[in-house]
């Protein structure tokens, strides 16, 4: 039994109880509640989906390393030099930033 359906339930016997019952309003909010129970299994069935593909790239790369590891040196290289840079970009921010301080 969906979760929703339970939550219905309450609801109807909420309004019964308080003498509000709308036969219009319950239908629309059961009918919102379908849209929002789809819309969740969606989204977790596309968490699901992308999980796996997470691990199936995860244990691809790890065979990679493993079969040939000069093929990762380009990217440390790459990566180091990216680093560098950063680090001596944030070093003349913050030398503009101490001049215009002044």
């Amino acid at each position: 039994m969906p979760w929703f359906s339970n939550l219905a339930l309450l609801i109807e016997i909420n309004r019964f109880f308080l003498g509000c019952v709308d036969i219009a309003e319950s239908n629309k909010t059961l009918s919102e509640l379908a849209k929002l129970q789809k819309l969740h299994e969606e989204k977790m069935s596309r968490i699901q989906e992308l999980k796996k593909q997470k691990e199936g790239l995860k244990i691809q790369f790890e065979k990679q390393k493993k079969e040939d590891p000069e093929n990762t040196k380009p990217f440390d290289i790459l990566c180091d030099k990216y680093n560098n840079l950063k680090d001596d970009y944030n070093a003349l921010l913050t030398q503009r930033s101490e001049k215009k301080e002044m």
